[in-house]
């Protein structure tokens, strides 16, 4: 990868003109390419045994059992992985063969997506974590309800006060980290539409990763492979429409739905109902992110935007906490 990537530092890219775009399929490429070579190495120096899943032990020999059992374990996770990957990532490059702005809808995208990454980070990091814990807890219904309950608070949290620090100075914001978006008058609408797909997507990565600790795969690849399939019938629709504006758009509906559609599967697997512990602190939270943004408003505010989303965060984060210090522990 390294190697194909040399052009690309060069300024030269490898016949479609955007170096953007080669650099995104030769990080496919070898991906797939260090996929496969370590899938043999792997394959060569462990064989699995016919009771151990997932293999974790050394035979001297491998019946057609065995091979069925370590295609088993293992294809599943690599297939969610590649459907997801594949409509996380396919908005950058449909955006240049149907947007029609081209390369320049491409990178007011990918700057704003950007910063939804940076963001993602969070839960993204804490998904290996409650992957393992999950499936330690196996079928600990009160155990799990207690871990979905404190993970779900701390995703929406952190969503609804982005929403409030955020959303009223979208195009400062966006100026702030990218100058040159003053001369653009929609670039502030795709970090928007990104700004209301973070919830959702974090959200999915914490039920994801419940339904992925307990195997749930045979309903987790259709329901990840539709979601592919309606994105990019989203895309095409939005994306000749309103360039990347229509492909932010497309990103949070088609990532709300994939949040809906799981959180129905979790609450009927394990019957959690999480309103009955989070209703309170979302209205109190919204209540004091809204006071905060019409005070602002209205008093003219000399402060600037970091100021103004210091106080704002700071007051959502205290009864945020308030509100949960009150009702005890979330059970």
């Amino acid at each position: 990868m390294i190697l194909l990537s040399l052009p690309l530092l060069q300024g030269k890219a490898y016949g479609t003109g955007n170096i953007l775009h080669d650099f995104v399929i030769i990080q496919i490429i070898g991906a797939l390419i260090i996929t496969i070579i370590s899938a043999f190495i792997y394959r060569s120096k462990t064989k699995p045994t016919g009771n151990s899943s997932p293999p974790s032990s050394v035979a001297e020999e491998t019946g057609p059992v065995t091979e069925k059992l370590w295609w088993q374990t293992w294809l599943p996770f690599g297939v969610l992985g590649l459907i997801m990957t594949a409509y996380f990532r396919l908005d950058v490059v449909v955006l240049r063969m149907w947007g029609p702005g081209g390369a320049i809808d491409q990178g007011w995208y990918a700057a704003s997506y950007r910063l939804l990454d940076a963001g993602l980070m969070l839960p993204l990091l804490l998904g290996s974590m409650w992957v393992g814990r999950f499936a330690f807890l196996e079928r600990n219904l009160e155990q799990i309800h207690h871990l979905l309950n404190q993970s779900a608070s701390l995703l929406m949290g952190i969503g609804l006060a982005g929403i409030f620090i955020v959303w009223p100075h979208l195009q400062e914001w966006m100026a702030w980290w990218y100058p040159a978006s003053v001369s653009s008058k929609q670039v502030h609408f795709i970090l928007g539409w990104h700004l209301l797909a973070f919830l959702p997507m974090g959200l999915n990565v914490l039920l994801g990763s419940l339904l992925t600790a307990h195997r749930a795969f045979g309903r987790l690849i259709p329901l990840h492979l539709l979601a592919l399939l309606l994105h990019i019938v989203l895309l095409r629709l939005w994306v000749t429409e309103s360039g990347a504006v229509g492909a932010a758009k497309a990103c949070a509906v088609t990532h709300t739905l994939v949040m809906i559609a799981q959180w129905a599967l979790v609450s009927m697997e394990y019957q959690w109902k999480p309103w009955k512990y989070l209703w309170k602190p979302i209205i109190a939270l919204v209540g004091i992110g809204f006071t905060a943004v019409s005070a602002f408003a209205f008093m003219s505010s000399p402060w600037g935007i970091w100021q103004e989303g210091l106080v704002t965060g700071l007051g959502m984060a205290l009864g945020w906490g308030w509100i949960f210090t009150k009702n005890g522990r979330l059970a």
